[in-house]
């Protein structure tokens, strides 16, 4: 945040994600992650960031469904992209 408000848009952030395999809610964590961002961007993934790792022992699907609620995520949406995977590419990238 210090980085961001001194220098603005000459800083970019970038994340990675690291779903590690001993962990089996990481990855449907980080689809979460990167669906809040297809639906509400930048701030949106921040947020639902900010929630998972807050709540680290609270990753189970019904979890993540309250999240994106928190989020005012479409749901159907939300549940359709964390049952198809279409963020799985990304995530491994």
């Amino acid at each position: 945040e210090q980085l961001a408000a001194s220098y603005g848009r000459d800083v970019r952030f970038v994340y990675r994600h690291n779903p590690l395999p001993f962990h089996p809610q990481a990855f449907p964590a980080a689809e979460a992650a990167m669906e809040a961002y297809a639906q509400r961007g930048d701030d949106g993934f921040w947020r639902m960031h900010d929630l998972l790792f807050e709540n680290q022992a609270d990753l189970e699907w019904a979890d993540l469904e309250r999240y994106a609620a928190q989020l005012r995520l479409d749901r159907r949406r939300f549940a359709r992209a964390l049952d198809d995977g279409i963020h799985r590419r990304a995530i491994e990238a």
